[in-house]
This record gives structure tokens, C-alpha cells and sequence, in this order.
């Protein structure tokens, strides 16, 4: 990978991270004209010296090791960045933290659908409960009304019991 190529790969890198939107952008943040930055992109080598590739490594914080932009040995991004090494690392990550949303989404979806299954089945049971407590309530009034009818238990029958009892106890 030639200078060029390797300057093209660290604007990417800003486009995607939202550091730079334009070469404008670059330009600005390196203190330098639209019209170099262009240059240097097309691999001007009037304009795309080592002292350029310093420039930039320096207006963003040596995020971009300078000796990478110069040469191409080592890391295009420094130690003190690399989590964000390059854009294949960050989408990797990114795919990653994707598969672990997506497996939570599928176990609360799960776990949804066995609350609705408990949910259908204690709704079942109260049904059932519930027709048996009216089923106990008829049975209920069935017997109070047999014994209204035969006498053993309405309160004139009881009055007529405690009478009798008076009249055969007296002497």
C-alpha cells in the first residue's frame, strides 16, 4: 500500500467515524488549503510529504501513528487508540453486540410467549372454578328449597317443635 492509498484509508476512517465529512474538513483541522489536501489525496508528491503526513497524525491528536502514513510499518492507528484500529475491528465489534441484541430479543420473546401460555392456562382454571362455585351455589339453593318444602327447616316448623316439646313435657 502505497502513500496515497494509506492517506485514502485514514480519510475513510474519519468519513465513518464522523471526525471529517469533507476534504474541506480535513484541510481545516490540519491548517492547511482545500487545494493541498486535494493534491495530496491524488498523490501529489510535491504535497503529500513525511511533514504532511505528520501534520495530519498531529491535528488529530496522533490518533493516526505518523511513521504507518510515512512508511505503512505498523498500526495505522496508535496503542493509545487501538480499540478503533480500524473500521473491519469496529464493525466486527459492532456485528457482535448485533448477535447478543438479537439473542436477548429472542429469549424475552420467549419468555413472552410462556407468560401467555400460564396466562391462557390460569384463565382456563378460573373458568373451571368458576362454574364450579356456581354449580355448588345451585346445589346449595336446591337444598334450602327441599327443605323449605318438607318442613324440617323453614322458622315456622322450628316454632312448631319448640311448642310441641312445651306441650308434651307439661305435667
Amino acid at each position: 500500500m502505497d502513500k496515497k492509498e494509506r492517506l485514502a484509508k485514514v480519510y475513510e476512517f474519519l468519513l465513518q467515524s464522523g471526525k471529517a465529512h469533507t476534504q474541506k474538513d480535513l484541510a481545516a483541522k490540519m491548517k492547511s488549503t482545500e487545494s493541498n489536501v486535494s493534491r495530496a489525496m491524488k498523490g501529489d508528491t510535491k504535497v503529500l510529504t513525511d511533514s504532511f503526513c505528520r501534520r495530519l497524525a498531529r491535528a488529530y491528536d496522533n490518533v493516526f501513528s505518523d511513521e504507518w502514513l510515512i512508511s505503512g510499518e505498523g498500526e495505522m492507528v496508535t496503542a493509545d487508540n487501538t480499540p478503533a484500529a480500524t473500521m473491519g475491528d469496529v464493525v466486527a465489534m459492532m456485528k457482535e453486540k448485533i448477535a447478543i441484541m438479537e439473542e436477548l430479543l429472542r429469549a424475552k420473546d420467549e419468555t413472552i410467549a410462556a407468560m401467555q401460555r400460564e396466562q391462557q392456562q390460569n384463565n382456563r382454571l378460573v373458568e373451571t372454578l368458576q362454574g364450579q362455585v356456581a354449580d355448588l351455589r345451585m346445589m346449595l339453593m336446591l337444598q334450602e328449597g327441599k327443605r323449605a318444602t318438607d318442613g324440617t327447616h323453614s322458622p315456622s316448623a322450628a316454632v312448631e317443635r319448640k311448642n310441641t316439646k312445651r306441650q308434651t313435657a307439661k305435667p
